[in-house]
């Protein structure tokens, strides 16, 4: 069963040159309210994904794991409802997606990679290159999958792997040219972790001054400059006209992605 898909917004990284996939789980601990409100239709999707008797020890394991640990003001304003994220049975599907993930790792990446691997031969064909957001509703380290080319001697070399973090250690880990060559990061404000990291805009001004780009929302970077006017002096790039971040790299030095809240149902 799939598990990249694409949207709206990735729909526009053909005129790019790129075919633009993205891989949708539940946010934060979503998958239990789905799965209390449709037990039945979650259980027998996840069990034909999983192809067996589902454990209920990881079930219930996997219901415990939040998928997006970091998240402070975008859980309120999570896209995952947002375009066919309404639908009932989208949710569905994303949270027997989710489970699959957290209860079979290893099998689901297995699967994941045949499925990179059959994405880069269609898109060689119509002359495409792939790029593949891999957290389009979660915050999870997908390194060491990417890394398999170099491990394991996997060929995703043709492919570029992007996404955005509000993780700090995997951030620097990317600062710091430690993530594979393959997988670009930006780096999500959230004006609520201002509460949780001692220094907050300190540490922005940091990775700026080391060439990051942060995704923000623009009435929060309004508010961000008229507090601290020194962020007005990064350029800005429209992060809603495509979402190949990894074209970011073409504007010298920091900057800030401006992106219009979207509505959500």
């Amino acid at each position: 069963m799939n598990k990249l898909g694409n949207n709206t917004k990735t729909a526009k990284a053909e005129k790019f040159n790129y075919e633009n996939l993205i891989m949708h789980f539940s946010p934060l601990k979503k998958a239990r309210t789905i799965l209390k409100a449709h037990n039945v239709e979650v259980l027998k999707l996840l069990q034909k994904r999983i192809g067996g008797t589902i454990d209920s020890n990881l079930l219930n394991e996997g219901l415990k794991i939040n998928v997006c640990k970091f998240a402070g003001a975008c859980a309120k304003y999570c896209l995952d409802t947002s375009g066919r994220g309404e639908f009932s049975n989208v949710q569905i599907a994303r949270t027997a997606k989710t489970l699959h993930y957290l209860m079979h790792k290893p099998e689901f990446l297995n699967e994941l990679e045949k499925e990179v691997k059959n994405a880069i031969k269609r898109t060689k064909k119509k002359g495409l290159k792939l790029a593949v957001r891999l957290n389009g509703t979660s915050d999870l380290d997908f390194t060491s999958f990417i890394s398999r080319e170099a491990v394991e001697n996997k060929d995703f070399s043709e492919v570029q792997f992007y996404d955005y973090t509000k993780d700090f250690k995997r951030f620097n880990r990317f600062l710091s040219g430690n993530l594979p060559k393959n997988y670009y990061l930006t780096f999500s404000y959230d004006r609520l972790n201002h509460k949780k990291v001692y220094s907050y805009e300190a540490m922005l001004l940091t990775y700026l001054e080391r060439g990051a780009k942060i995704a923000i929302i623009e009435d929060d970077l309004k508010a961000l400059i008229a507090k601290n006017p020194t962020f007005g002096n990064y350029a800005v790039i429209d992060g809603d006209d495509h979402d190949l971040r990894f074209l970011d790299k073409n504007v010298k030095g920091g900057a800030m992605v401006s992106l219009k809240l979207k509505k959500t149902k």
